[in-house]
């Protein structure tokens, strides 16, 4: 999970620890990502697209092929149509 925010990571690693999800890292830094997906196997990246100084479009670019490929789930509390 990525999310500049923690309280954001906070709240949704509860939310999936009550059903039972594993969650295997959560950063407040974008720049981790690369590094936490090649030291773990995920089947799952969740990631704002919305952060300072780079996309979780970016994030999930970098990850789409390879041998750590994985699904993403891309989300926002932000209401702004410029990050297509």
């Amino acid at each position: 999970m990525v999310d500049d925010h923690q309280i954001v990571l906070d709240g949704l690693m509860a939310l999936l620890k009550d059903e039972q999800h594993e969650i295997v890292f959560s950063t407040t830094n974008p720049e981790e990502v690369e590094s936490l997906v090649a030291q773990h196997k995920i089947d799952l990246l969740i990631t704002d697209i919305m952060m300072p100084d780079i996309t979780g479009k970016g994030n999930t670019k970098a990850f789409s092929a390879g041998e750590n490929s994985c699904h993403f789930n891309e989300w926002s509390g932000c209401n702004d149509e410029r990050n297509d």
